[in-house]
């Protein structure tokens, strides 16, 4: 019980932090990644490679949500919205807002992403950030390999 709090109030304090503070050490933050040394950027690069499965572009873009809860192997449209909206809210976890602000908060407020929260085993139509795993690619109903895809 004791950790639950204290990430909580961790995530907390990440919220009252204005975002501009984050967005100011963006730059620095990428400089420092090329301070490492090569193992540890090897080690990152085979990290990327196991989770990052696109091959081609996309651009998040808002779809039509369904109106039921997603079941198990269904394909589903992700969420979308401005990085400004990412708002602790009743209809998702805490866990899962902070563990996206962690790191939505160093990009500009008007950057938009697709995102799905909760726990999700279904799979989604489009590149989107989750917490789910394992990951594992999909034939999508246009033909193309779709992805699914975490944060973090």
């Amino acid at each position: 019980m004791g950790a639950k709090i204290l990430y909580n109030l961790k995530g907390i304090y990440r919220m009252l932090l204005p975002r501009a503070i984050p967005q100011a050490l963006l730059r620095s933050k990428i400089q420092a990644i090329f301070t490492l040394d090569r193992a540890t950027l090897e080690t990152i690069a085979l990290r990327v490679a196991h989770y990052h499965k696109l091959n081609s572009h996309f651009s998040p873009q808002p779809f039509a949500l369904p109106s039921h809860k997603p079941v198990r192997d269904t394909i589903v449209p992700p969420h979308f919205g401005a990085l400004r909206d990412n708002k602790l809210t009743k209809e998702h976890s805490s866990v899962y807002f902070y563990d996206s602000y962690e790191w939505t908060r160093y990009f500009p407020d008007h950057f938009v992403w697709n995102y799905e929260f909760s726990d999700v085993n279904y799979y989604l139509s489009s590149p989107a950030i989750t917490k789910t795993r394992p990951i594992h690619s999909v034939r999508g109903g246009g033909g193309g390999t779709r992805a699914r895809w975490l944060f973090g």
